[in-house]
């Protein structure tokens, strides 16, 4: 797990998320697309997470995807 600080148009938002990098297909493996799994989300040390809207949550997940 990893945690960053996102800060969109000055809204702080303090991100615990999983990153899981591109990994090549093999011949044993099919691998898999880059991909960013948000497990928390806090403004303020308020966990807001539950009540979050989704246009937040994409634009925090392509903050992170830049970051990463």
């Amino acid at each position: 797990m990893s945690e960053a600080i996102v800060d969109i148009n000055g809204l702080v938002f303090d991100v615990e998320f999983d990153y899981q990098p591109k990994e090549a297909e093999t011949l044993n493996y099919p691998g898999c697309n880059e991909s960013i799994d948000i497990t928390g989300v806090k403004v303020q040390n308020v966990e807001v997470g539950e009540f979050i809207s989704s246009y937040w949550l994409g634009r925090i997940q392509e903050e992170l995807m830049e970051m990463c």
